[in-house]
């Protein structure tokens, strides 16, 4: 998997909650697992279908506009254009009467639905195909959600492991996203964004079109305050790969209150099998602050 990482990141550490079962066979294999979209429990997390955020009325005035200043300015499309709109340019410019023609221009481009238009079905279609092969791997800034510690590790009898040192061991979660939380449901590109493509002066661009899409989830979900790390499997049969980390990017392991000696065990014998350098913390309650406390064991 090709990931492009951020040498400034901003942040020196993350945090990843486990149920115990998966604790152990991460530290025993040294490897996380990255999901496919379609496996998070979320269906509003990662949008299946593509929307604008403009009314195609704003985008056959925009393009209208940007077309009559490309004949005007014999300006030469350098990229692929819809067949078309590249038809309509070249009435444009060769017509003697250039209101009348974009007049027509408008009243062709607006009898067609934007979601009908070739180029908008192709990125559709690609993101649908698209999504079972990525690969997230979600993380978090904080050790200290108590609903974080009920749903994804076990209710406290669970884990969560730290992992930092990215620079040092070239880590992929250099390349980690801040996910943003809104209640606006997030869409595919900008006005702007695709009048340049649609008029050839823009090639394709997959982050600014679906970037947004892959960080942002309703604000319900803000307590995760959640980072991702985005690539791709194409050669997963799965919906999922377990992909390896460098140990020395793995520094503490926190243990749930409820986790039993049994369990504790098992952690603190895995942390010597060339993880010398983890630290381990068992956890207590404290009824007046209302929180777990860490205590170091190891």
């Amino acid at each position: 998997m090709l990931i492009s990482k951020n040498r400034s990141h901003p942040q020196s550490y993350f945090f990843k909650y486990m149920t115990m079962k998966t604790a152990q066979s991460v530290l025993a294999g040294r490897k996380l697992r990255w999901s496919s979209p379609l496996l998070f429990k979320d269906p509003f997390d990662y949008t299946r279908k593509l929307r604008f955020g403009f009314t195609t009325e704003q985008f056959v005035d925009a393009l209208a506009a940007e077309l009559q200043r490309m004949a005007i300015e014999d300006i030469k499309p350098t990229g692929h254009m819809e067949p078309t709109i590249n038809v309509l340019l070249s009435k444009l410019k060769a017509s003697t009467d250039r209101q009348k023609a974009l007049d027509k221009l408008k009243q062709t481009l607006l009898v067609r639905n934007l979601a009908d238009l070739p180029s908008f079905k192709g990125m559709q279609k690609a993101w649908e195909v698209y999504l079972p092969f990525m690969r997230i791997l979600c993380l978090s800034v904080t050790n200290e959600s108590d609903s974080m510690w009920t749903h994804y590790a076990d209710d406290y009898s669970g884990v969560v492991a730290q992992f930092g040192n990215f620079d040092d061991y070239d880590s992929p979660m250099l390349a980690a996203k801040r996910v943003i939380y809104s209640d606006d449901v997030p869409v595919v590109g900008t006005l702007e964004l695709f009048v340049k493509q649609f008029s050839g002066q823009a090639a394709f661009d997959y982050e600014k079109l679906f970037g947004p899409l892959e960080i942002t989830k309703k604000k319900h979900w803000e307590y995760e305050q959640e980072w991702r790390v985005i690539s791709n499997d194409r050669h997963s049969s799965e919906l999922y790969s377990n992909i390896e980390f460098h140990p020395r990017t793995l520094s503490r392991i926190y243990l749930g209150y409820k986790v039993d000696t049994h369990n504790r065990d098992a952690i603190l014998s895995l942390c010597g099998l060339g993880l010398e350098h983890v630290e381990v913390y068992d956890s207590t309650i404290d009824q007046l602050e209302r929180k777990q406390v860490f205590h170091k064991i190891k």
